[in-house]
């Protein structure tokens, strides 16, 4: 049973990491702009610097290498992630 429950929390991961690679960072450019939002705004949102999600929309950084719960807290701002 616990074997199940692993394998099925990898491939939970599995498709959230996928997902995040897919994500054009000029569209999360675009949609912080078209929801109004300032990179100040978001950043104190998520708990991140405004330089940090600057950095991130330049494609500069990787959602991927930010902590788990940032990525969710950045996509869910932008209506990216229920």
């Amino acid at each position: 049973m616990r074997k199940k429950k692993d394998s099925d929390l990898v491939k939970s991961i599995q498709i959230h990491i996928d997902e995040v690679k897919a994500i054009d960072p000029e569209e999360l450019r675009a949609r912080r702009e078209a929801l109004g939002m300032s990179t100040t705004k978001l950043a104190a949102l998520i708990g991140a610097s405004p330089s940090w999600i600057a950095a991130v929309e330049r494609g500069e950084k990787t959602l991927l290498r930010a902590p788990y719960i940032r990525v969710r807290a950045y996509l869910k701002s932008l209506g990216l992630e229920a």
